[in-house]
């Protein structure tokens, strides 16, 4: 029986490898490329947090740490390779926590991890979000059994992978202190309190200190802050809908989180503190705080809570597998988990087959149809397709050059070269591309020719339009 059960956590860890490896072989992304593109211009590992470069919220110390360490790669999908590494062991992971409930547990505890369509696709991105998951399960899976050096351990490099284990980290504290507050011996409680969390909480305040506090944050849109949190819950689940189906599904997840509560607390699970702080209180907290504060709305997406995701469906896993055991309940729960599986294998497909952009074939396509040397290419936003469009350069036929233009570029400081395309960025939800481009700087139309799609979390949509002669 044990064999048998090794056996099929195996085949669900080697699942969860190969539903992530399509998704390292596609275009790098802006993210990505923005990642890559701090990581050389450092000098050293100590510009990742002090240099005015490093200093972005697109850096994710770790994972810009690796790229620098990488040093340049002819195929830019060796960044991807330790987010597959982290992915992989993110199942793991959770197979071992829900193992110390039981072997079906163990089981579907891996199966959801391991087909959940955001953590394919974030871990097999080289961004530090896939790392960050992995180490938060590991501290979670170290807390309370593992060594302190262990968790400690796990908290650091959580916190470098991305400041989103900060709930999390909340999570871990409130649970300990929660313990502590209970123990028969709080001398010796305290003393593992202190132990676990000297470390980790010296490391926020340094973060905070000298890098946190500096943070630079990047061009992400602005959004209706309702709109954008339901399209985010929405998307943790598996779904990507419209205005109307989003907020039906963030309210199932939500529901979801509040249920896992309040059933750990029914089955005297002391785990309940930690998923209320870390699921509901802090996230919560750092979005009130955001509207209040800083007044505007928000640019929130599904990666600012994929590290939360793991801990939705280990917990959950654990009562389907109690609702498995009992006739009556089986059905519901069989269906639930098939539908759940189902729904999100079909977004991973969708994902694999539309990819995060064709950009290096845009480029290429581009490059192909441009007669002289200079391929001369007006961009409508520096950052968002500027840098991307320049990063593929490279896909170039021999010979040719790129030239960008920035259309927000005064027309009496642009190159004499005037443009014969225009590459405009957009998202999914956008309305499809319109027949013509204007350069509102030079007032040149330029005419649609063809749309290269993305599909999924990350990535945009590029329309391709060429001059009107």
């Amino acid at each position: 029986m044990r064999r048998r059960a090794d056996s099929a956590l195996l085949a669900i860890v080697g699942l969860g490898a190969l539903l992530r490896l399509p998704g390292l072989f596609d275009d790098f992304w802006l993210d990505e490329i923005w990642s890559y593109r701090i990581a050389r211009e450092l000098r050293g590992p100590l510009d990742l947090l002090l240099s005015p470069v490093g200093r972005s919220d697109n850096n994710h110390p770790l994972n810009t740490l690796l790229v620098w360490l990488m040093g340049e790669q002819a195929h830019w999908w060796v960044y991807r390779l330790p987010s597959l590494f982290a992915g992989t062991g993110t199942v793991i992971l959770a197979a071992l926590i829900g193992a110390r409930r039981g072997h079906l547990e163990a089981a579907v505890a891996a199966v959801l991890v391991a087909c959940s369509y955001p953590l394919v696709v974030y871990s097999s991105e080289a961004r530090g979000y896939g790392l960050v998951v992995c180490f938060a399960l590991l501290a979670f899976a170290a807390v309370e059994r593992g060594p302190v050096a262990l968790f400690a351990a796990a908290c650091v490099l959580g916190l470098l992978s991305h400041l989103t284990f900060v709930h999390v980290y909340t999570g871990l504290v409130a649970w300990t202190a929660y313990r502590l507050a209970r123990s028969a011996a709080p001398r010796g409680a305290a003393r593992r309190l202190l132990a676990l969390h000297v470390v980790p909480a010296t490391t926020v305040l340094l973060l905070y200190a000298v890098f946190v506090r500096h943070l630079t944050i990047g061009g992400a849109p602005e959004r209706p802050t309702g709109e954008a949190l339901a399209e985010s819950l929405a998307a943790l689940g598996g779904i990507t809908g419209s205005t109307v189906t989003n907020p039906v599904a963030a309210v199932v997840v939500a529901l979801a989180a509040v249920g896992l509560v309040v059933a750990l607390r029914r089955h005297g699970r002391d785990e309940w503190i930690f998923a209320l702080v870390a699921l509901l209180v802090s996230p919560t907290v750092v979005i009130a705080a955001q509207v209040l504060l800083v007044n505007r709305e928000q640019a929130i997406y599904p990666r600012h809570f994929v590290v939360l995701l793991p801990f939705l469906l280990v917990g959950l896993g654990t009562l389907a597998a109690d609702a498995l055991r009992q006739r009556r309940r089986r059905p519901a729960a069989v269906v639930l988990l098939a539908s759940f599986v189902a729904l999100n294998l079909w977004q991973t497909a969708r994902f694999v087959r539309g990819t995060r952009g064709h950009y290096a074939d845009a480029v290429a396509y581009i490059g192909a149809r441009t007669p002289g040397p200079i391929v001369a290419v007006l961009s409508d936003h520096a950052a968002r397709t500027g840098l991307v469009v320049e990063f593929y350069a490279r896909v170039l036929p021999r010979g040719k050059q790129l030239l960008l233009i920035d259309e927000a570029q005064d027309p009496s400081s642009r190159p004499a070269l005037p443009p014969a395309w225009v590459v405009a960025h957009g998202f999914a939800s956008d309305p499809r591309p319109g027949p013509v481009a204007i350069d509102r700087g030079s007032g040149t139309t330029f005419r649609f020719d063809r749309e290269f799609e993305a599909y999924g979390l990350s990535g945009y949509n590029w329309s391709v339009y060429r001059v009107d002669h």
